[in-house]
């Protein structure tokens, strides 16, 4: 399964990244620290499937809410944040996907 790591807190993107290259199956194509640019990406017809997209989705430039919204094809995604009071049902229906729950940010 190809995936992507979409989070501007380089701290974060290593535990994803550790996590994805000791998970069997999973391949990862890209890591992007600037959502607008793993849109362009993403939106690039002549790239590699990406089937699941780990997304934090407070980023300075663009929210994970925008990033979804901008995407052609939104393939799987895990949302998480480290705010622990997210409000995710109410985020859910802005971006017209289902989040049964939420990940706080990895933590060591």
């Amino acid at each position: 399964m190809n995936c992507i790591i979409v989070d501007d807190d380089n701290f974060s993107v290593r535990i994803i990244e550790e996590f994805v290259n000791q998970t069997e199956g999973l391949a990862l194509l890209g890591t992007f620290t600037n959502a607008i640019d793993s849109v362009n990406w993403l939106n690039n017809s002549e790239k590699e499937p990406v089937h699941l997209i780990f997304l934090d989705i407070e980023m300075p430039e663009m929210s994970g809410i925008e990033f979804l919204r901008a995407l052609n094809v939104i393939p799987q995604v895990i949302i998480y944040s480290s705010q622990e009071n997210m409000h995710w049902s109410r985020m859910s229906m802005m971006s017209q996907i289902i989040c049964s729950s939420q990940l706080p940010t990895p933590v060591l």
